[in-house]
């Protein structure tokens, strides 16, 4: 299997342009919750993901523990250090960060802003364009590193040149994908919780 492979960094000027066009649309008061939101998700998937991802896998890996208290077993033990996430440089690790990444962009944008109001002034336009711009770069920054990171994990750090035709390859040895079971299933519990919490004001309506 192959496909033609674009040249990432091309793409920079055409989403700027295009999230600058939404935000314009919007204006100032709605895009700046959406900027502020993604400036918030970016500092903690691309540029803290360690602190961030580190506080949810000591949570995960000491229930059993906390567990074993509360059924008076002292002697319960955390499990593997590693085992939700691996190390900064895996894939699991990656694959998480990627993952909370679009799942807090997905609240950013879900989420309706008390203040926001439609653009009733030449300011508010043209301060929505310069936000949605901004925006635009921090969702490129973001879908950037996790593509560096992906190179590195190949060992191919250098982008492939605009029309390269890259061959994917099989998976071959099995454990690698099961080393990923419980990064997905937390994951994926994560986004239940997300989900469910979103659903909890209509329980009273």
């Amino acid at each position: 299997m192959s496909f033609t492979f674009s040249t990432f960094q091309a793409l920079l000027l055409p989403m700027i342009l295009i999230f600058a066009f939404f935000g314009y649309r919007r204006g100032s008061l709605a895009e700046i919750g959406i900027t502020g939101g993604m400036a918030l998700v970016v500092l903690l998937t691309v540029f803290f993901p360690s602190q961030l991802l580190g506080f949810i896998n000591r949570v995960v890996v000491n229930i059993p523990r906390v567990f074993g208290v509360l059924v008076g077993n002292n002697d319960a033990q955390p499990l593997p250090e590693n085992l939700v996430f691996g190390d900064p440089s895996s894939g699991q690790f990656l694959l998480a960060r990627t993952v909370l990444f679009f799942l807090f962009a997905f609240l950013v944008y879900s989420r309706k802003y008390g203040w926001s109001r439609p653009p009733k002034s030449n300011a508010d336009y043209i301060l929505g364009l310069l936000l949605g711009g901004f925006t635009g770069l921090l969702w490129f920054v973001a879908l950037n590193d996790f593509l560096n990171g992906l190179r590195a994990l190949r060992s191919n750090p250098v982008l492939p040149p605009e029309g390269t035709t890259i061959v994917v390859p099989t998976v071959g040895d099995i454990n690698s994908l099961v080393a990923l079971v419980p990064t997905i299933a937390v994951v994926l519990l994560l986004v239940l919780a997300v989900l469910a919490v979103r659903r909890l004001p209509n329980l009273w309506k």
